[in-house]
C-alpha cells in the first residue's frame, strides 16, 4: 500500500459526529530535490492548518468550508475552494511545479466515503479526471456508456454525479429538440446533489441557475438565486461561470463574485483565483444619526478623477485631502436619503481591468458602425466578467471620452 492511500484511511467513529469527514491533502515535487517555495494553509472556519510536502488529515465540522490559500512570495494569494459533505472526505492531490510552488489550478480532486481513503483502483477515475479536463476546455462529452456511469456514480464519488450533470446541462443546450427526458436526467442529478451538497451549496445552486437558464426562466428569477448562495464559491469552474452569467439578472451582492472573475486562473476545471492586495481601501459609513450625510474615503485610490465624478453625478459634495498615511479621496454629500450600493458601485470601478474598457470601448464603436444593439447577456458570456463589472468598464470609456451613451446595464446607476 502506498504511503498516501495509508495516511488517507481513517476511523471516522472516533469522533463526534458533526467531524465524522475530512480533507485529506497530498503535496508531491516533480522532482524528488525540490524545496517548497511559499506557504500553503487549509483554512477552516475553526481552524488554519499550514501543509507542507506529504500527507495531512484534516477532520472538519460538516458544515465548515474549507479553502486551500497559497501565500505566493510575490505577495500574492491563490485560493481553492473544498466542498465539504458530510460522511465524505475530500481528497486534494497537488503537484509543486519546477518553482517549488504548488499548483491549486491543476490539482487532482475527488470524494470517497469519509474514512476509506483513497482507491487508486476506481474505474471511473480516469474517466473523470478527463471529463473534468473536457468541462475546462469544452472539449468532447463523455460517451453514453460513461455518462450514466458518472450520473449514477454519487455514491462512489459525489463530484462523478457533478461533472455528469453538467455535461447533461450542455448536452440540453446543444440539442435543436430538447426532450422531457433530457430534463428529467438533469433534474433527478440536481436532486440527488441537493441530498448529497446540501440545497445551498454553491454548486447546487449552480445548477439550479442552469436549469433555469435551459427552460428560459424570467431573467429576474434567475437572479433571485443570489439570495440564497452560499458565502463561499463553488468548486467547479463551469458552476462559477453560472454566477457570472446570472449576474445579468442580479441586482446587487456582486463584489465576491467580480473579484473572482477577475483573478480566475485560465484553463483550470476549479473555481481557482488569484489575489493581489492593492493598497486600496474603501469605507462606508453614515456620519448623521439621522442617515442624512453619508462620508466616503477611500486610501491610496487608483482612478481617482473617475471615482471622484462618480460620486458628483450622485450629488456628493467631493473634497481631496493628503493624509501622512498616503493620498485620500474623501467625500461628504447631504441628501433627503442615503444612496444605495455607492460603495459596492465603486468598488467594481476599482476592480474593472484596463482591458475591459479597451473592449466594451471596442464593442460600442462597433455597434454605432453595424447599427446591432449591445446585449449584456451576450457580452458576459464573452468575456467571462459579471455584469456589473461591463457597467463600470463602460462608465469609465464614457468619462474617458466625454461622451455620452445610453448604459450597457440600467441598475448601474452612473449613468
Amino acid at each position: 500500500m502506498s504511503p498516501a492511500i495509508e495516511a488517507s484511511r481513517w476511523a471516522p467513529a472516533e469522533l463526534e459526529p458533526a467531524r465524522r469527514q475530512a480533507i485529506f491533502v497530498n503535496v508531491r515535487p516533480a522532482r524528488g530535490d525540490m524545496e517548497f517555495n511559499g506557504q500553503l494553509l487549509a483554512v477552516a472556519r475553526e481552524s488554519i492548518r499550514e501543509l507542507s510536502v506529504g500527507n495531512a488529515l484534516i477532520p472538519v465540522m460538516d458544515d465548515e468550508p474549507v479553502t486551500l490559500t497559497y501565500h505566493d512570495p510575490d505577495g500574492s494569494f491563490v485560493f481553492l475552494p473544498l466542498p465539504i459533505v458530510a460522511g465524505w472526505d475530500t481528497q486534494v492531490f497537488i503537484v509543486l511545479g519546477d518553482d517549488g510552488k504548488p499548483s491549486l489550478s491543476t490539482a487532482s480532486v475527488s470524494m470517497r466515503e469519509a474514512g476509506t481513503g483513497f482507491d487508486p483502483s476506481d474505474g471511473l477515475i480516469d474517466a473523470y479526471e478527463r471529463a473534468i479536463a473536457d468541462l475546462a476546455t469544452d472539449g468532447p462529452s463523455p460517451d453514453g456508456r460513461t455518462m450514466n456511469a458518472l450520473l449514477s456514480g454519487r455514491f462512489r464519488n459525489p463530484l462523478y454525479c457533478l461533472v455528469g450533470a453538467h455535461f447533461q446541462v450542455r448536452k440540453i443546450s446543444r440539442s435543436r429538440m430538447r426532450s422531457k427526458e433530457e430534463f428529467d436526467v438533469l433534474d433527478m442529478a440536481i436532486e440527488n446533489l441537493a441530498r448529497l451538497f446540501g440545497p445551498n451549496s454553491p454548486d447546487v445552486i449552480a445548477l439550479r441557475l442552469r436549469r433555469k437558464q435551459l427552460s428560459k426562466a424570467d431573467r429576474n428569477s434567475v437572479g433571485q438565486e443570489f439570495v440564497a448562495i452560499a458565502p463561499r464559491p463553488p468548486l467547479l469552474a463551469v458552476s462559477f461561470e453560472a454566477f457570472v452569467e446570472a449576474t445579468t439578472g442580479a441586482e446587487g451582492g456582486l463584489a465576491g463574485i467580480s473579484a473572482i472573475a477577475v483573478g480566475l486562473e485560465p484553463n483550470s476545471p476549479w473555481t481557482c483565483w488569484r489575489w493581489r492586495q492593492s493598497g486600496l481601501r474603501l469605507s462606508s459609513g453614515i456620519a448623521d444619526p439621522e442617515g442624512n450625510t453619508v462620508t466616503l474615503s477611500l486610501t491610496e485610490p487608483r482612478l481617482a478623477a473617475e471615482i471622484e465624478e462618480f460620486w458628483r453625478t450622485l450629488g456628493y459634495a467631493v473634497t481631496n485631502k493628503d493624509e501622512e498615511t498616503g493620498s485620500v479621496l474623501s467625500l461628504r454629500g447631504e441628501r433627503s436619503e442615503i444612496v444605495e450600493g455607492v460603495a459596492e458601485q465603486t468598488l467594481s470601478l476599482l476592480t474593472v481591468p484596463e482591458w475591459l474598457v479597451e473592449y466594451v470601448r471596442e464593442i460600442i464603436d462597433q455597434s454605432a458602425r453595424t447599427g446591432v444593439p449591445v446585449d449584456m447577456a451576450t457580452l458576459v458570456r464573452r468575456t467571462g466578467m459579471p455584469a456589473n463589472l461591463l457597467s463600470a468598464a463602460h462608465f469609465l470609456m464614457r468619462l474617458r471620452s466625454g461622451e455620452h451613451r445610453e448604459p450597457l446595464y440600467n441598475s448601474f446607476s452612473a449613468t
